[in-house]
Formats: C-alpha cells, sequence, structure tokens
C-alpha cells in the first residue's frame, strides 16, 4: 500500500532531531512493507525529493517562522496584528499543502491520506483525500488538541484555530492519539468518539 503523508514538521535530513516520532511511524510502516512518501514544507535550499530509512521525504519550498513551529506556536501569545499575520502564514501553507499532497498522491498512486496533526496540516490533508476520494488518518500528537490554560496553553480553543480543528475532527476518515491523555483532550475539542482509536 502507498501512504502519502503530509505534515508541517518533519526532519529535513537523516540527521535532524525534529520531529522524529513522526519518521520512527514512517519508518515502520516502510519495515511493515508500505511505501511511505511524505510532503512537507521545507528549506527552498534542500532538494526537493530525499530518502532516508526507506521513507520519500517530498519537499515543497516554504519556511515556517520560527514562532510557528510545533510547540512555540501553542505557547505564544501575539497582539491582533500578529494574529492576522499567523493567519495569512498558515493559509498559505494550508493551500501550498494541499496542492502538494494531491499532485504526490495522484503521482504515487497513493491508497491513503496519513496526516500529523489536526492542526495545522489537517484540514489540507483531509480536503486533499476528499479531492483523491481516498480515506483520511490523521495522527493526533497532543499539542494540536491539548488544553491547560493554567500552564498557558489554550491553542486549540483560540477562535482562528477551533473552527478548523473541529472541521477537521469531524470530517476525517479516522482518527489517531498518542496517548489516552490525548485521546481525553481530542474528545473534547469535538472528535467523535467513534472516529478516535489510541495507538502507542
Amino acid at each position: 500500500m502507498h501512504i502519502v503523508c503530509p505534515t508541517y514538521w518533519y526532519p529535513q535530513h537523516a540527521s535532524d532531531t525534529q520531529a522524529t516520532y513522526v519518521h520512527d511511524i514512517n519508518r515502520h510502516l516502510v519495515l511493515r512493507g508500505h511505501q511511505v512518501t511524505v510532503v512537507t514544507p521545507g528549506d527552498p535550499a534542500l532538494p526537493t525529493t530525499d530518502t532516508f530509512d526507506g521513507v520519500e521525504v517530498v519537499r515543497f519550498p516554504m519556511q515556517l517562522p520560527s514562532d510557528l513551529t510545533y510547540g512555540r506556536v501553542a505557547q505564544s501569545r501575539v497582539s491582533m496584528l500578529g494574529k492576522v499575520a499567523r493567519i495569512a502564514v498558515m493559509s498559505y501553507y494550508l493551500e501550498a499543502q494541499y496542492r502538494a499532497t494531491v499532485a504526490v498522491a495522484r503521482q504515487r498512486n497513493s491508497s491513503v491520506v496519513h496526516a500529523h496533526w489536526a492542526i495545522p496540516t489537517g484540514p489540507a490533508a483531509v480536503m486533499a483525500a476528499r479531492r483523491l476520494k481516498l480515506p483520511s488518518v490523521i495522527t493526533m500528537h497532543g499539542g494540536d488538541v491539548y488544553v491547560n490554560p493554567e500552564q498557558g496553553y489554550d491553542f486549540p480553543t483560540r477562535w482562528y484555530v477551533r473552527p478548523p480543528l473541529r472541521w477537521t475532527l469531524h470530517h476525517a476518515d479516522a482518527l489517531t492519539a498518542i496517548t489516552d491523555d490525548c485521546r481525553q483532550h481530542a474528545l473534547r475539542a469535538g472528535a467523535p468518539e467513534a472516529s478516535v482509536r489510541l495507538v502507542f
């Protein structure tokens, strides 16, 4: 089976330490006999395609600002102008991720769209899967659904995040959570209970 894997955060090279847990999932899928092609934004200076541990990586040219990388975006506070700027950047990302995912899935004759993070990747992945008439699976890693206001972590409840997050949780064909805590937060964020599977 060929799996196309859209994700906004992925190792940029074999020795990179960012999002290694996403790569671990993909390399284990390869070890089980599947083909996996990751579609992710990347530094325009890097090759557009790469392969490590048997996982093909296709990059579309886009560098996310450092304050929009995983973890930082969820815990940082910005002004209204900053929020508008974030919406603009993420809108551009979603459009680019959608187009690249559709193109790669068609070229590779993919069987399923398996994305990482309900937000920000989820909406683009689900829309791409619908366009391709393929099933969509979203793996949630916690930060995309986790809420703890006492620690200043309320990203999924922000007015510009909540609508696309809920849409994704309701329209993905399947959702996987990496811990039971992640699953519980996903349910509170609006995920249908029947759609969420605990996988770790």
